[in-house]
């Protein structure tokens, strides 16, 4: 979608150059009011290339979200985890574009995990940040 779209259908609180140094690619990001939230949508090449929720209002229709511990997203047919320079998170088969970024990093970039591998991850990690990029199937 373009921001164009965006602020066609959207309110835009914020549309600004984000200080993030971990991913200069993004060098705009528009704070987009959904309900009562906001969520940050990433520009690149002027369309939203993805959305970041941080908020623990907005769920999935099956209620994950922020918040969310680890072990209920491993209960998910086919959830597997991995790492990135910045994060750690968990893909679930049923939510295909959607990851949940874990409270906590574990591992090298690249390295990705099992579901039975994290199982025995504390049982304090939860969901900090979901991660919207769409499903590219």
């Amino acid at each position: 979608m373009t921001v164009a779209q965006v602020k066609a259908r959207c309110r835009v609180v914020q549309d600004s150059v984000p200080d993030n140094p971990f991913e200069e690619r993004y060098r705009r990001g528009m704070l987009v009011m959904l309900g009562r939230d906001t969520v940050l949508a990433r520009v690149l090449a002027d369309s939203v290339s993805r959305i970041e929720v941080t908020t623990p209002h907005l769920r999935t229709r099956d209620s994950l979200g922020v918040g969310t511990r680890l072990i209920a997203l491993l209960r998910r047919r086919g959830a597997f985890g991995g790492t990135s320079e910045t994060s750690t998170s968990v893909d679930v088969a049923a939510h295909c574009g959607i990851s949940f970024e874990l409270s906590t990093v574990r591992g090298a970039d690249g390295e990705e995990f099992t579901a039975k591998e994290m199982l025995s991850w504390s049982p304090d990690i939860t969901v900090t940040a979901v991660v919207i990029l769409g499903c590219r199937h």
